[in-house]
């Protein structure tokens, strides 16, 4: 069950809904919404939304969907504007060690070279990360018997390989991220699966919007003929 944020257009989940009051808060403009108009009772004690039934799920902005002899490709850039700012921050940290291990080797000074090493990995994950974001793509494909999401050039992220007579459904779920937003909140990501005809669940793939989430989804569906 869910409805459309009318102001920022998310996704808002029944989590985030109070049935009591008809209300439900937007994780990401922090918008009231009045749930009735948007919400039906489909069933005694349960409700259904009416709002975009039957409406297939939009693109998500900067993504691309190719159906190449009656295959199906969906990928996405992982630059945001925002990484601009991982970018000098990366530069100022990275300069500063730069200048560090400089006079430390100058003056031979062991302890010097050993104190800073902390600050050292976490140079080299930052600034690994920063250039994987200006530089990689991730590919969600489905081609002859395999589903396979491959994240590339730089290594990050385990590609997945899937054989489709495997598999019976892709579900969505919610899961934590460790970054937080300037006011406090929790940044969710959430995660699409594949689920084998056995009951196990292979993760595919983490995006930043239940929107993506559910794009993902109803395309994969589609394309695999999963009901």
């Amino acid at each position: 069950m869910y409805v459309d944020c009318e102001k920022c257009e998310q996704r808002i989940r029944s989590s985030d809904m109070n049935l009591d009051n008809m209300v439900a808060k937007c994780r990401n403009c922090d918008a009231l919404i009045d749930l009735r108009g948007h919400l039906v009772k489909d069933a005694p004690g349960a409700m259904i939304s009416v709002q975009g039934k039957g409406s297939p799920a939009p693109i998500p902005p900067g993504w691309t969907v190719l159906h190449p002899r009656g295959e199906l490709e969906i990928s996405y850039h992982w630059f945001e504007p925002r990484n601009i700012l991982l970018l000098f921050f990366c530069v100022g940290w990275d300069s500063g060690l730069v200048f560090w291990y400089s006079q430390a080797f100058q003056k031979g000074d062991l302890l010097l070279l050993i104190f800073p090493i902390a600050h050292l990995a976490v140079g080299v994950f930052l600034t690994y990360y920063m250039i994987s974001t200006f530089l990689n793509r991730t590919v969600i494909k489905v081609k002859g018997r395999e589903l396979s999401v491959t994240h590339g050039p730089m290594p990050c992220f385990r590609n997945r390989k899937c054989i489709i007579h495997d598999l019976r459904d892709i579900n969505v779920h919610e899961t934590a991220s460790y970054f937080t937003s300037k006011s406090g909140r929790r940044s969710i990501m959430y995660q699409v699966d594949a689920v084998k005809t056995d009951g196990q669940s292979i993760p595919l793939l983490q995006v930043k919007s239940d929107n993506q989430a559910a794009f993902v989804k109803e395309k994969l569906k589609k394309q695999l003929a999963l009901s």
